[in-house]
């Protein structure tokens, strides 16, 4: 039996050593280290691949909030066309003429403290015949990156008024999303990324992105033509199929049969949940058989008359 592997981490000793007794006694559950702040969790996040955190949600030396928020809105000037009776719609069409959404993703930052001991800020001042070689460094541990700069002042000096605690703000984005149903199967939508977080020391950024895409959505099949332009790979154009619930494309295997591209990707997968067959029709084709049986045995009555 596999077992969930499993870390715990609380700024609460007894609290860890308690819990962990417990779990013990859990023949499927494993526990596979434990963490007192934030630091050493990503460490042994490095070299763990745990299945389950149990998380304290306030920890020391490393700590910090995030937060998704987004909202849709639908456009449905036609909504009484698509209405069946008073309790049914019909499932098998989209309902919307617009359909428009916002998010703001990972909207937040995170609090380090230095360790003085493995961590510090440096000048590099490599001048003239002087030569410093980064294989050096091939096969040092992490923890002996200050030592290394340290043991070699002349060409790291240690930057006056560094701080012991610094901040990290999260990737945060704007994803904007706007979908417009031009006829029948035939659809184009916008999508926009936008990084909102200051492009400084620490921070990670996405890069802000645009893509416009014409679609056909049928039941048995779907053909997306994704035209993008982003600051990381320039413009891109791409095309995906859909057979049935799988599909597979790239984003720019237009542009790099035709063209340059910087850019090499490719999807594949399954949707679970396909369109929705048409309640009407069906309902049509059971009246119609009935229509017609009624008919027969209304043929026959008038010949059992007769």
């Amino acid at each position: 039996m596999n077992k969930a592997k499993i870390i715990l981490a609380d700024d609460h000793l007894l609290f860890i050593n308690g819990l962990e007794s417990l779990l013990e006694h859990e023949l499927w559950i494993e526990v596979i280290g434990h963490a007192n702040n934030g630091k050493e969790l990503l460490y042994i996040l490095s070299r763990s691949e745990p299945d389950l955190i149990l998380l304290d949600i306030n920890m020391p030396v490393l700590n910090g909030f995030g937060a998704d928020i987004g909202f849709v809105y639908e456009f449905r000037p036609n909504h009484a066309a698509y209405q069946l009776d008073s309790n049914r719609l019909m499932r098998d069409r989209n309902k919307y003429k617009l359909k428009a959404g916002i998010a703001l993703l990972d909207i937040g930052r995170l609090k380090y403290k230095s360790d003085p001991e493995r961590t510090g800020t440096y000048g590099i001042d490599i001048t003239g015949t002087e030569r410093l070689y980064l294989n050096e460094l091939s096969e040092a541990d992490i923890d002996d990156f200050n030592s290394f700069f340290q043991s070699r002042p002349e060409y790291f000096t240690t930057v006056a008024g560094a701080g012991s605690n610094y901040k990290v703000s999260l990737p945060s984005t704007v994803q904007v999303d706007v979908d417009y149903h031009l006829h029948r199967g035939f659809y184009a939508s916008l999508a926009a990324q936008i990084p909102i977080n200051k492009d400084e020391a620490f921070n990670s950024r996405y890069y802000s992105s645009f893509t416009l895409t014409p679609r056909y959505e049928g039941r048995a099949i779907g053909v997306y033509v994704p035209l993008n332009q982003n600051s990381l790979t320039g413009f891109n154009a791409g095309v995906s199929l859909r057979l049935g619930n799988m599909f597979i494309g790239s984003g720019s295997v237009l542009t790099a049969a035709f063209d340059k591209s910087k850019q090499a990707d490719v999807h594949i997968g399954l949707r679970f949940g396909g369109l929705q067959k048409n309640i009407q029709k069906k309902e049509d084709k059971k009246d119609r058989k009935a229509q017609k049986r009624t008919e027969k045995r209304e043929k026959k009555q008038k010949k059992l008359d007769n």
